[in-house]
Parts: structure tokens; sequence; C-alpha cells
């Protein structure tokens, strides 16, 4: 997983290049977010595969996975109760399951989204 500007460089592409395929489909190894340390990266294999017309498999189970992790970081945020953080390890559980079922069907899964890394970190801190 590179950076936006080695990706480019990779590629032997602009920055803007991989930004307008990404806004076309192209997969995201991890999504942007703010603060330190919070540049998307990107996958410069599946980029590659992407480009290459393979767009089938690169794409939607990335896409899913994104989705998935919002999902569950939402329905951690409307449980209430003392189990709540118990309840953080169960979901990025559940998130990285999924995970392995599609990786085991040959599917690229990327990173972990944002949204499982806070799960699991909730977790861990329960587990210290």
């Amino acid at each position: 997983m590179l950076a936006l500007r080695e990706a480019a460089a990779a590629l032997d592409t602009s920055e803007a290049s991989i930004r307008r395929w990404v806004d076309q489909g192209a997969p995201i190894a991890r999504r942007g977010r703010r603060g330190k340390g919070g540049a998307a990266l990107y996958d410069v294999d599946a980029l590659k595969a992407w480009r290459g017309g393979d767009r089938g498999t690169a794409t939607p189970d990335c896409d899913f996975l994104e989705l998935l992790g919002a999902v569950l970081w939402a329905q951690f945020l409307a449980t209430s109760g003392p189990h709540k953080r118990a309840i953080a390890s169960d979901l990025a559980a559940a998130w990285h399951r999924m995970r392995w079922e599609l990786e085991d069907r040959g599917s690229s899964a990327g990173a972990a989204p944002i949204e499982v890394e806070r799960l699991r970190l909730i977790a861990q801190k329960m587990s210290d």
C-alpha cells in the first residue's frame, strides 16, 4: 500500500489521474481521514488490475467491506449498557470473518477501514 504520490510514481501517472480513477470506481486500500497518518493508501496491483479491465473483482468487495465497517461502527454507537465494549470486540471480529471469507474466495479485500480499527482498539483497551 502506497500513498498517492508514491502510487502515482509507481504507475508512471499523475496524482490527478489516480484521483480521477477513484472517482470512477478504482479500489482504495484505505480511505483517507483527517489527522496525522490519515492519508489514503493505494494498492498498486489492484489499481493495475482495475485499469486493465478487471473491474468486476477489484472494487465491489473493498466497497462492501468498507460499508460493512461503517454499519458495524453505527451499530456500536447505537448500543448502550454495561456490555458495550464487549460488543466492540464482536463487531470487529465479524468484519474480519467476512474479510477472511472473501479472501478465501479469491477476492482482494484491502485494509480494514478506520471504523473497524476503532472497534479493535476499544476491544483491546477492554482486555488490558
